[in-house]
């Protein structure tokens, strides 16, 4: 399990799961282990986002202005010594992993501005 982060306009289809490209641009995760790119950053969903979550458990476009603002501002602090260490891979390709799925995790909040002005947050 983890944070599953959904644009709710783009899973207005039936069967929108069985489509993986629809996946990949609708829906973002972020597991709650050694994996997550948010603690590499040195964020956590629980403290740092859960609490800017409104009622529909939802981050509105000033938090997610907020929310992008961190995670640029966090770019050059991924630390991944832990990975690095549990899959015996280069750190390079170790930070090379994690700098794209922080660079996905900014393009995916980005899209749900345009889209929604809205991002809904499953933690």
């Amino acid at each position: 399990m983890g944070a599953y982060l959904t644009i709710k306009s783009g899973l207005k289809n039936e069967g929108w799961w069985k489509d993986p490209k629809i996946v990949d641009e609708y829906t973002f995760t972020d597991p709650y282990n050694d994996y997550s790119v948010l603690a590499k950053v040195g964020l956590s969903w629980w403290v740092d986002i859960r609490p800017r979550l409104d009622i529909d458990r939802g981050l509105a476009e000033d938090e997610l202005n907020y929310f992008i603002g961190l995670l640029e501002a966090k770019k050059s602090e991924i630390c991944i010594e832990k990975i690095h260490r549990l899959n015996m891979l280069s750190v390079d390709e170790v930070n090379i992993y994690f700098q794209d799925r922080l660079q996905r995790l900014i393009a995916f909040l980005k899209r749900g501005m345009e889209l929604d002005k809205k991002i809904y947050c499953s933690l």
